[in-house]
């Protein structure tokens, strides 16, 4: 039933969880729902994906440090938590310029 209950949140928030006029205040609400559902599996896998660079990468520190560091800078509130602690682990910098130019010539 739970996860039933975090699907539909998780689609809701897909769906209509937009900054726009047409669905401002509803999709306000789903998402708002959505970070409250994600607050803890985010920081969790955070968590994981550091202590995992133990093994993996050698980089627990730079993956900690990157962390803590750069988490709360993304505009999400719980996606930067897993994408900075990546970014540590691999020792790369996530973001930037993301535009069809850029993805292609990252590609060749």
């Amino acid at each position: 039933m739970a996860a039933m209950a975090y699907k539909a949140i998780n689609t809701l928030d897909s769906m209509i969880g937009y900054r726009d006029e047409r669905y401002f205040h509803f999709g306000r609400a789903a998402a708002r729902i959505d970070d409250v559902a994600n607050y803890i599996p985010a920081r969790l896998s955070a968590v994981c994906i550091v202590a995992a660079s133990t093994f993996t990468t050698g980089r627990l520190r730079p993956a900690l440090r990157t962390c803590l560091a750069d988490a709360r800078k993304h505009l999400c509130p719980n996606a930067g938590f897993p994408e900075s602690a990546m970014a540590g682990a691999l020792g790369v910098q996530f973001g930037g310029e993301a535009t069809m130019e850029a993805k292609l010539s990252i590609a060749r």
